[in-house]
C-alpha cells in the first residue's frame, strides 16, 4: 500500500537563513530570534535532526505510520506558534 506522511518543521538552520538579507549582522539576529522561541532547545534544529524523522517514516519501522503530519518543531507548538494543518 501507498503510506503519505509529512515532516512539518519550525526553523531549521540552513544557509536561506544566513543569507536572508544582504547584512549578515541582521541574518544573525533574525536567526537568534527565530530560535529563542523554541523552548526546549534555545536553537533551530539541524537538517539532520529533520533528516532522521524522514529516515524512520522511510523505514520498516514505520509501516504502520499514515496519514501523519509529524512535527519536528522543537516544542514551539506548545506555544501556540505554529499548528499542523
Amino acid at each position: 500500500g501507498v503510506q503519505v506522511n509529512a515532516v512539518n518543521p519550525t526553523l531549521v538552520s540552513t544557509n536561506i537563513y544566513r543569507h536572508y538579507t544582504d547584512d549578515p549582522d541582521a541574518n544573525n539576529a533574525l536567526l537568534e530570534q527565530f530560535a529563542r522561541l523554541h523552548p526546549l532547545h534555545g536553537r533551530a534544529s539541524t537538517p539532520e535532526e529533520q533528516a532522521e524523522v524522514i529516515v524512520y517514516l522511510s523505514s520498516k519501522a514505520a509501516n504502520f505510520v499514515s496519514g501523519q503530519c509529524i512535527l519536528v518543531d522543537g516544542a514551539i507548538t506548545l506555544q501556540g506558534a505554529a499548528t499542523c494543518n
